[in-house]
């Protein structure tokens, strides 16, 4: 009589026991077939299955069971549950492309799950991808949408979160990786004691991208206050900067002409600004030096640049529309001093990508196929 085999169940705890689940699994994910005949499969699939719940649901351990749900994929390719678990744990973590994949999997291989699976795969499709790093203490909160394509990274401008790019990003990543987040303090980034100046911001974006392994080269684009991070961040990283959009940004020179000509204006509309939070307080209060800083970048970034100025007056005061108006000559003229810029006037208001998405589109299409 054979003796009887040990289950793979059993041998796999063992190891989770002696070591760790990441260990554990990425031994078993890869074991070879001779060793894999020493086992018996029975009951192995189910008790990976309860323990990725466990790790999800009751120890709070999703990256434990992420890890489980996933070689369960590995060791039962062929069964339907396996892929509908593992898609339910990478949509807990904010992975939503990856969770449509698992459950469009799931569905493919038998379909009797397709009515309540098709609603999870609407729900989830076209939502970004959720990204936590830990940047020099603080943790950021990056989302990612497209899967191939060049790397577009954008800024939003002061007072402002991921979601001011929300109308251009689905149309885009269809072509595009597309990364959108929110600095230290707003939203879900924890925020950060460090002075919010230009050059802490750009360092602090770059250092997010490598810590969530976003490899350049980047396209990056900001929008109004955002502007001075972008430049900043192309300046800072020359040669990982394909292209830099800036979407009616604020400049120095702007700046520096409104309150020299409009003194008592300028200081009315610029240094009693409503900060919605502590963060864009102290973006504010760092205006003096981020704007320096966005202006020597220009020195050392050297590619292609799409302007876009919002030509609009709307949103002026007709006692403030001789500012609008330096705003828009100096966007002009900034770009005018750099032979791989181009400019364009918009008609809208300062949120472009909200009331123009389609020109903002076709700038980074631009820079997209620039070479």
């Amino acid at each position: 009589m054979q003796p009887k085999k040990p289950t793979l169940a059993h041998a796999i705890r063992k190891k989770i026991e002696s070591s760790s689940i990441a260990e554990a699994a990425d031994y078993f994910a890869t074991i070879p077939e001779v060793e894999k005949k020493q086992y018996t499969l029975a009951g192995t699939e189910r008790a990976i299955n309860r323990w990725g719940y466990e790790c999800m649901n009751e120890q709070t351990d999703l990256p434990g069971a992420l890890k489980l749900f996933e070689l369960n994929t590995k060791l039962f390719p062929n069964s339907s549950n396996v892929y509908d678990s593992y898609g339910e744990a990478l949509a807990n973590a904010g992975k939503y492309d990856q969770a449509v994949a698992n459950y469009q999997k799931s569905v493919q291989l038998d379909s009797s799950r397709y009515r309540r699976t098709s609603v999870r795969i609407a729900a989830f499709s076209n939502r970004p991808d959720t990204i936590r790093v830990l940047v020099d203490g603080h943790e950021m909160v990056l989302y990612k949408s497209g899967n191939t394509g060049p790397v577009i990274v954008l800024e939003a401008g002061g007072n402002s979160d991921h979601t001011s790019w929300s109308m251009i990003v689905p149309e885009l990543a269809k072509k595009a990786i597309v990364i959108t987040y929110d600095r230290p303090g707003y939203r879900q980034s924890v925020p950060c004691s460090q002075p919010r100046t230009a050059d802490r911001v750009a360092g602090e974006l770059y250092g997010a991208l490598k810590k969530a392994g976003i490899k350049g080269p980047y396209i990056i684009g900001g929008w109004s206050w955002g502007g001075a991070f972008a430049r900043t961040f192309a300046g800072k990283y020359p040669t990982e900067t394909k292209g830099l959009l800036l979407v009616d940004p604020a400049t120095k020179e702007s700046y520096d002409r409104m309150a020299k000509e409009y003194p008592d204006i300028y200081t009315g509309i610029f240094t009693t600004r409503f900060a919605n939070n502590q963060a864009a307080e102290d973006e504010f209060d760092a205006m003096s030096p981020t704007m320096m800083q966005a202006s020597i970048s220009d020195q050392q970034y050297k590619g292609k640049i799409e302007v876009l100025a919002a030509g609009s007056f709307k949103e002026w005061s007709e006692a403030e529309v001789p500012l609008k108006k330096i705003w828009i000559n100096e966007l002009r003229s900034w770009s005018g001093k750099n032979k791989n810029s181009r400019f364009e006037l918009v008609e809208s208001g300062h949120f472009i990508q909200n009331e123009k998405p389609q020109t903002v589109i076709a700038a980074l299409n631009r820079l997209m196929e620039a070479r």
